[in-house]
C-alpha cells in the first residue's frame, strides 16, 4: 500500500503518522526494506512491514 493509504488506515484507527522518525514520538517504524546501517541504528525499535497495518 502507498504511504497515503497507510496514513489513512492508521488515522482511521486512532493512530498518528509521522513522515520523519522522531525517537520521542515514533512508536513503530514501517518499512519494506532497510539498509544494514539503518537496521543497526534502529536496534531496539519496533520495525514492522506495511502488511502489519493492512492485515
Amino acid at each position: 500500500p502507498s504511504a497515503d493509504e497507510l496514513r489513512r488506515l492508521m488515522m482511521l484507527h486512532g493512530g498518528q503518522f509521522h513522515l520523519y522518525y522522531t525517537r520521542s514520538k515514533t512508536t513503530h517504524i514501517i518499512a519494506s526494506n532497510l539498509p544494514n546501517n539503518k537496521i543497526q541504528e534502529l536496534k531496539g525499535e519496533k520495525v514492522v512491514r506495511p502488511e502489519w497495518i493492512t492485515d
